[in-house]
């Protein structure tokens, strides 16, 4: 009896270690997972729920620096092959708010002049984020009308350094610039956290006033948003966990792994760009189960599958 209940847990034991196996040789699946926040790509990679996060320049070089942050496994990595586009960010605005953006526009240029935009800047240490502004022009004397009782309310997320507090307070380096711009102007400035996804139809639906939150500027905004001239350079970087950090040299190291990115940002379409060069064909698998992504992916990409 006892031989019989050996050879049985034998053979038990055998395909346990068998099926272990054959899961330990399982072929690494290339993917791009989407979330609501940068904040939240970074927490991903901190878990170990994703591999590479490809967030904005400017948020992950400040929220890295700072001292006693939740991300003290997470470092930022260059890999060869991925050469970030330059990015500006721009002020967003209701479609036909002209006036309101061209204020803007004219008061970014006042508060260069006068010193103080780079002052904000460095409070902030990214003053080598700075841009070159011109002389605004266009119609802006009556912005007020596009506005409701002397009231701006900003659409943002929690994305240091240019997003961060809450509804009731919110702070940080775009808020700063706001508050300049409307200094002289009896307006109360309002926050409200919102889907970044849902960004151009909070504003069309004046559920918000403004998009005020390091918002990359692209092709694909024209018609549909007003955007202000660029108040600030950006680019994407990868953020790895630092633990990990020598597997990836190139990008094709990528392959197999998950990279995370906040929906509708410049990090989703950098993602989708490496996902379709390292990985081709689960790429368009990927395409198939994210139609949204995959609209917009094709319009500014047309030919990429012609190879």
């Amino acid at each position: 009896m006892k031989k019989k209940i050996g050879i049985a847990l034998a053979v038990v034991a055998t395909a346990v270690i068998s099926i272990v196996s054959l899961v330990g040789c399982a072929k690494p699946v290339t993917d791009l997972k989407l979330v609501d926040t940068q904040t939240d790509a970074l927490l991903e990679v901190q878990a170990n729920t994703a591999d590479i996060a490809i967030v904005d320049g400017v948020m992950a070089g400040y929220t890295l620096a700072q001292e006693g942050n939740s991300y003290d496994k997470l470092t930022m990595i260059d890999v060869k092959g991925f050469t970030p586009e330059a990015e500006s960010y721009g002020v967003a605005a209701k479609l036909g708010n002209t006036n309101l953006i061209n204020y803007i526009n004219k008061r970014l240029y006042e508060l260069n002049e006068s010193g103080k935009y780079m002052e904000i800047l460095k409070k902030y240490g990214v003053e080598g984020r700075k841009v070159t502004f011109t002389e605004p022009t266009g119609e802006w004397e009556d912005w007020k009308s596009e506005i409701v009782n002397n009231t701006i309310t900003i659409g943002f997320t929690l994305a240091p350094p240019y997003g961060m507090g809450s509804n009731n307070k919110p702070e940080g380096l775009d808020f700063d610039l706001a508050k300049e711009v409307f200094k002289d102007d009896n307006i109360t400035i309002k926050g409200k956290i919102i889907n970044w996804d849902d960004k151009i139809t909070e504003l069309n639906s004046n559920y918000i006033d403004l998009v005020w939150n390091g918002m990359t500027i692209r092709d694909e905004f024209k018609g549909k948003i007003e955007v202000s001239v660029p108040y600030m350079k950006n680019s994407q970087v990868l953020v790895v966990s630092k633990k990990n950090a020598e597997k990836f040299k190139s990008i094709e190291d990528l392959k197999g792994y998950v990279i995370v990115a906040e929906k509708g940002s410049a990090g989703r379409n950098a993602g989708m760009l490496i996902f379709s060069k390292v990985d081709k064909e689960t790429f368009k698998e990927w395409l198939t189960k994210n139609p949204t992504d995959k609209k917009i992916w094709e319009a500014e990409n047309p030919n990429w599958d012609k190879n």
